[in-house]
């Protein structure tokens, strides 16, 4: 230990978000017969981890490739990267970054009618369908008459006004 005094040791530890939601999206996906409630847990967690990778892939070329890259690679990484670290970055949308990290990653173009394109749209518009869906409102009504209680309800389309 003695010659080690005076050194410096420098460290990096990275923390990947998406392998954490991965187990999450698991756990819920594995426990759902008895669970139902688990379902949107998984739903929400599993898109999460495709965006979470992607945002951290997109991010961490310079950990672990340094400065090997050619020209048109460094133009790629950097074009990609803006999309998440950009000053617009927060109005790219999940889409848009799948497009281009599946271009990037297999050099293959998104075709939302094949694999494994098709299985990212269903989940997407999924979760998007339940987390921007707009409240449920009910309309109820109750008249007190000489022969008990009558109830009318109405689900008003809200949607469309």
């Amino acid at each position: 230990m003695e010659e080690l005094k005076g050194k410096v040791i420098r460290g990096r530890k990275v923390h990947f978000a998406h392998r954490r939601f991965y187990s999450i999206a698991k756990y819920a996906r594995d426990n759902v017969r008895n669970n139902p409630d688990l379902a949107i847990v998984c739903l929400t967690y599993s898109f999460s981890t495709i965006e979470a990778f992607i945002n951290e892939s997109l991010c961490s070329r310079e950990l672990f490739c340094g400065g090997r890259l050619s020209a048109r690679e460094r133009q790629i990484y950097d074009k990609s990267k803006r999309l998440v670290t950009g000053r617009d970055a927060h109005k790219v949308s999940t889409l848009k970054k799948y497009k281009t990290a599946k271009n990037i990653f297999s050099r293959q173009r998104f075709r939302p009618n094949s694999q494994p394109d098709q299985n990212f749209e269903v989940l997407r518009k999924l979760r998007n369908a339940v987390m921007h869906r707009a409240p449920e409102v009910i309309m109820s009504e109750r008249v007190i008459g000489e022969n008990g209680v009558t109830l009318s309800v109405e689900y008003p389309d809200l949607r469309h006004k």
